[in-house]
């Protein structure tokens, strides 16, 4: 193993393993259906998600930042996509495509508060998180929306009993690591912003 791999499956992330291979190794066996098709298929469909959530985050803690309106992005992206195939009509492929749109002009909108406007991330996006939150409620009024049968295949149907999802999210993971192979996604040292990260720098006066 190179000094690289050491380094990323040592300490916290080690332990981190050890203790979830002790945990399902216990629950195996307490419980005779813990290992059974529909079980794994529930967690890891479950996990798919968690992954996506964290995924988003870190690219926010990468660069020294953090969002708290992960979930409420995810959300009002989610009533995009309910309008547009329950009530508006539109075809699956094209209300996708609107609902990211959304998510992507969201997130945006975050991002030039916190470059342009100078003002600390964790402020914009509490803020943000309640102004979408609050859009999310009085648009979809708390109602479900129903979509067509063949368009819910990613998040219920699975290959070989697992999940299309997170066969997705492997793929993802993949795909970040490919870009970026040398250290993949680590939040920088505490503080935000590259000056930060450097430190003080002392001039010499002689």
């Amino acid at each position: 193993m190179t000094t690289n791999g050491a380094k990323r499956f040592g300490g916290r992330t080690l332990g981190l393993i050890i203790s979830v291979a002790v945990l399902f190794a216990a629950l195996s066996l307490l419980s005779q259906s813990f290992l059974s098709g529909y079980t794994m298929f529930v967690i890891s469909r479950q996990m798919a998600f968690y992954v996506l959530i964290a995924l988003s985050q870190a690219f926010c803690l990468v660069v020294g930042q953090m969002s708290l309106a992960v979930g409420a992005i995810g959300s009002i992206t989610t009533i995009v996509l309910g309008l547009g195939l329950a009530d508006w009509g539109l075809p699956a492929w094209l209300a996708v495509l609107l609902a990211l749109a959304v998510g992507g002009l969201a997130g945006s909108i975050n991002g030039l508060l916190i470059t342009r406007l100078k003002i600390d991330s964790f402020i914009v996006t509490l803020s943000m998180m309640f102004i979408f939150m609050g859009l999310r409620s009085g648009i979809s009024g708390g109602s479900p929306y129903k979509v067509p049968e063949a368009f819910t295949f990613i998040g219920q149907k699975s290959l070989l009993g697992v999940p299309y999802v997170f066969l997705l999210v492997v793929a993802l993971l993949g795909l970040v690591g490919y870009m970026f192979p040398e250290h993949g996604l680590r939040p920088p040292a505490p503080g935000h912003g590259r000056e930060r990260r450097r430190g003080p720098v002392v001039r010499d006066q002689h």
